[in-house]
């Protein structure tokens, strides 16, 4: 038996693992490389999808041996296989009535939603188109006239703009439409519809019942740093967050770390190489 043999851990993206830009701080590839060596479980539980997660790492293989928990617990996803798993799909006519309305309401701000295949996004969306752009994930777009957005499969949208004028939209949209959505927020500039009674903790209740066959005292860590976090960690047999986090999710993490740029997740593995030592 290996050290972490009994360890799931599962890691937040943005904020978490990923600094801005893209920037991974080296000190988590590695100790994610070593945590798996010795038995461990490790999976992101991320709002991206199946595509988009693909730039984390020009060799993600390495670093995730469990299924992950994408689009905030719209499925799970084996990337080995490259199969999507217990997917919840949102109703797709009454998104793409409320994209319509914000579209009419707030024409300046972006908006993308995440299908099987990436993002469906409009051509005349230059504030999504950029980016995506940024960060190498233009690539991953489906374009379409916003008539022809219900005829997918969608898990989520997402609305994004500067922080004031995200605020303006949630103000505006979630009494309208929070009887159909759940809506939650990834960072600041981020609101997120999703269909009612999915989380993150959605898929990792799962994904712990199904390694329960092989693993039934696995104990599942989680680390987050924003509100799209928070089942998740409340879910988890132990919650950490790094430094970067909102109050609202530190008040619920009994393990803290550095920020995330430092290399939050090299730290947490540490702690619970610690952990299982004592």
């Amino acid at each position: 038996m290996k050290k972490f043999d009994n360890i799931i851990l599962a890691s937040d993206i943005d904020g978490t693992f990923v600094w801005e830009y893209g920037y991974v701080n080296p000190k988590n590839f590695e100790k994610v490389k070593y945590f798996i060596s010795n038995g461990g479980h490790f999976l992101f539980s991320s709002g991206r999808n199946s595509k988009d997660i693909t730039v984390v790492s020009n060799d993600l293989l390495s670093l995730v041996n469990t299924p992950c928990v994408l689009c905030n617990g719209g499925f799970l996803y084996d990337i080995e296989k490259d199969v999507i798993e217990n997917p919840v799909y949102t109703d797709s006519k009454k998104l793409s009535q409320m994209l319509s309305d914000v579209a009419n309401a707030f024409p300046d701000v972006g908006f993308r939603a995440s299908y099987d295949g990436g993002f469906i996004i409009r051509e005349e969306d230059e504030y999504i188109k950029t980016e995506l752009s940024r960060y190498g994930m233009l690539k991953f777009a489906t374009f379409e006239p916003l008539a022809n957005f219900e005829k997918y499969k969608m898990f989520k949208a997402i609305f994004r703009s500067d922080k004031e004028r995200i605020a303006e939209v949630a103000k505006y949209i979630i009494p309208k439409y929070q009887s159909s959505f759940a809506f939650t927020r990834s960072a600041e500039t981020i609101l997120e519809a999703m269909p009612h009674g999915v989380t993150k903790a959605t898929q990792l209740s799962h994904l712990k019942e199904k390694m329960k066959k092989q693993y039934p005292d696995a104990v599942l860590w989680c680390v987050g740093d924003f509100d799209n976090d928070v089942d998740m960690l409340k879910f988890a047999d132990v919650a950490a967050c790094p430094e970067n986090a909102t109050d609202a999710v530190k008040d619920i993490c009994s393990v803290h770390l550095c920020h995330c740029k430092d290399g939050a997740i090299a730290e947490l593995i540490d702690v619970i190489e610690k952990h299982i030592n004592m």
